[in-house]
């Protein structure tokens, strides 16, 4: 199926990166199927960014919100070193 749908997005002059491209399987089931773009089989991972986004295979949210909160953190250090008028204390 994957490799109809590259075939047929070159048509339109898209194309599907294998080096980007990852899986991500729901289910836990040990013998399901390894998926190829041509003749490259495509990455199974547990996570992935999506635009701003961590997607996990799970479902779980752990990971997005520990993420949002270093950056948060980060940038509260950052206007705290600067002196900035914005935070209160």
């Amino acid at each position: 199926m994957t490799t109809n749908l590259a075939e047929h997005s070159a048509k339109f002059g898209l194309h599907i990166s294998q080096e980007t491209t990852k899986v991500i399987k729901t289910n836990h089931r040990s013998d399901s199927q390894p998926i190829y773009i041509g003749q490259a089989e495509l990455e199974c991972v547990g996570h992935f960014r999506y635009l701003v986004s961590v997607i996990s295979k799970d479902g779980d949210v752990e990971i997005e919100v520990n993420t949002r909160l270093a950056k948060a953190a980060t940038v509260f250090k950052r206007l705290d070193t600067h002196g900035s008028p914005f935070l209160l204390g």
